[in-house]
């Protein structure tokens, strides 16, 4: 390479427009040599900017010298930028329809003189009427009526019109939905009106109300403050009319509920009642609404619906009093349904089997039938379902329906940790598979484990469980022995080291167990004197002693309570079961940390 050449050598543009340059560089004969890189540059960037393609925009009225180097030889063209007054500005589209909640992309140009776009100015957005603009065109639709929309550049303006408007109403949602509720409770009623592409309206018509039994829920209105009283046990047709449009809810209101069994999951509860009602939390802390609600997931059959819930991360699993393990929430790939959708009401689990008990953690469910045969569903990473998947989920391998575990033993009670599994059988010997790096399987090693493996020792367990966090791949376990005993296994076990056993260790004290639930960093028991201890993670309250230390051995929960059950989460948070019927819960509650005990909000 001799010389490096820029065409045109000189040029003018005007204010907006572009020119474009070609660079070319040639050896001493006069041949233009390729492949070389070109780095473009300009002297003057008030006048005139330059890209790497060589294409000059003209931005101010001066001159500039646009530069051109390739292989450390350069050249450069002469550029004179005249003055280019924006004389029309054009606004696509300029006329049109937008339903009212929608929005729609408007583009501005300004154009010179002779009609040519300018580029790399400013456009300023405004808007009146019906709808709103935002700095970036894009407009808003508000109200049904007309909505003028202006684009201003250098203080030339232009327009379009907008015509917003509302299909009728075609549906009125309720909120509450169709739930149980509990006598003495009151709320703020809301609805929604949607038209008949299921769109939002919005709009401020108020609908008129009514209950088909007022001796069970009262109406109070006011204007924009529409609320409802439960009065009394029974059932009621919630209705609101807007426009000859009506919307109802079957309400169910029951009597302060006697609890009967508690599942902590990811920091939201779900409860069994005495009468085999499913009740679950919406929010773990007073929702506006005079506490928390208990939400029936059944939608509008007013009929007991489960004998039991267990809770586990974004999912909830619960058996029909037929046996029939229905599953809901946001993490589908373990709803067990035969595929990874989503459900936001309890769906049949796929295979039409029957079970006695159920387990679900943060990544897949487990359950037992009558004659003691495991199955589990979801999530396949580390082997925890104790079978062969063929489905993916995640990118990893899962089940998407149940699946029989490995080994042909008959169980007594299983329990899912969050990255593993462990059972006892019939007589009484401890199994476990699945995820195994800090020794949470006790069979003494840390290898993973794709089918039920034996706990070390010579131990027989009544009871078993399964521990771990919900967000990263850890785990714990802990089972009572036939003689009341409790054993750990894993980070933690509770007596007084904190460094991973992979075999069973017993927990410290003097202690006779009714029960021990593994949490995910922590875990809880109950002794025959009805007290509660936990040991482990204590940084966000979850061992429930008024202190935030951790302890290493079992410590007191305090409060005094004394407990028929409990669980500890896979989130942050613990719960527990009083003699009263009343459940509390301690450690992380959305936005508030407790370290002692505080009764869940909405109970009598």
């Amino acid at each position: 390479m001799a010389t490096v050449e820029v065409t045109p050598a000189a040029g003018t543009v005007a204010v907006g427009v572009t020119l474009q340059l070609e660079a070319t560089a040639r050896d001493a004969a006069g041949r233009e040599v390729t492949g070389g890189r070109v780095v473009w540059s300009s002297t003057n960037v008030s006048a005139a900017t330059v890209d790497s393609t060589g294409t000059v925009l003209g931005v101010g009225a001066g001159a500039a010298a646009i530069v051109a180097i390739i292989g450390g030889m350069n050249a450069s063209a002469q550029i004179t930028v005249t003055a280019n007054p924006v004389v029309s500005v054009e606004v696509v589209p300029s006329k049109d329809s937008l339903k009212a909640g929608k929005t729609l992309q408007l583009t501005a140009t300004p154009k010179d003189a002779e009609g040519r776009s300018l580029l790399g100015k400013a456009v300023t957005w405004a808007g009146a009427g019906a709808a709103t603009v935002n700095g970036d065109g894009l407009v808003s639709a508000v109200t049904p009526g007309v909505a003028n929309v202006t684009a201003t550049v250098d203080g030339v303006t232009g327009n379009a019109e907008l015509t917003v408007y509302e299909l009728p109403i075609a549906e009125v949602v309720i909120d509450p939905r169709s739930r149980v509720l509990v006598v003495g409770d009151s709320f703020r009623l809301s609805w929604d009106l949607l038209d008949s592409e299921g769109d939002r309206i919005f709009n401020d018509r108020q609908p008129d109300w009514s209950s088909s039994n007022p001796a069970v829920a009262a109406l109070h209105e006011e204007p924009f403050n529409f609320s409802l009283e439960l009065v009394g046990t029974g059932t009621t047709t919630l209705q609101a009319t807007v426009e000859g449009v009506t919307g109802s809810s079957e309400l169910a209101v029951i009597a302060p509920p006697t609890l009967a069994s508690v599942s902590t999951g990811d920091g939201f509860p779900c409860a069994v009642t005495g009468d085999g009602i499913g009740l679950c939390w919406e929010l773990a802390t007073p929702s506006g609404h005079g506490g928390a609600e208990m939400l029936w997931p059944r939608g509008p059959e007013l009929a007991p619906a489960f004998t039991t819930i267990e809770a586990g991360v974004g999912f909830r699993c619960g058996l029909t009093p037929a046996g029939v393990a229905e599953c809901w929430g946001g993490r589908g790939l373990a709803l067990g349904g035969g595929s990874a959708d989503t459900s936001s009401i309890p769906a049949p689990v796929a295979g039409g089997l029957t079970f006695t008990s159920i387990s679900v953690s943060a990544s897949h469910a487990c359950a037992l039938t009558a004659a003691g045969a495991a199955y589990c569903w979801g999530l396949n990473s580390a082997g925890q379902l104790g079978a062969p998947s063929t489905d993916q989920c995640e990118r990893d391998p899962c089940s998407l329906e149940p699946v029989a575990v490995l080994g042909g033993l008959t169980f007594g009670s299983i329990s899912a940790g969050a990255w593993h599994t462990c059972a006892v059988t019939t007589g009484g010997k401890a199994y476990c598979w699945g995820r195994n790096a800090e020794g949470e399987l006790g069979d003494g090693t840390i290898e993973n484990r794709p089918e039920p493996t034996p706990v070390d020792g010579d131990l027989f367990f009544d009871s078993i469980s399964a521990g771990g966090a919900g967000d990263t791949p850890s785990g714990r376990t802990c089972g009572v022995t036939t003689t009341k005993v409790a054993y750990c296994w894993g980070p933690m076990p509770g007596d007084g080291t904190s460094f991973p056993h992979p075999e069973p260790t017993r927990v410290a004290g003097e202690f006779q167990w009714r029960e021990v639930r593994s949490g995910a960093a922590w875990s809880c028991g109950i002794v025959t004197t009805g007290d509660a201890y936990c040991w482990g993670d204590h940084r966000r309250g979850q061992l429930g002693t008024g202190n935030t230390a951790a302890s290493l051995v079992p410590a007191l929960v305090a409060g005094g309570h004394t407990w028929t059950a409990l669980d500890a989460g896979t989130a942050s948070q613990s719960c527990g079961l009083t003699t009263d019927g009343i459940i509390y819960c301690w450690g992380q509650l959305l936005e508030t940390r407790t370290f002692t005990p505080i009764e869940l909000p909405g109970q009598p």
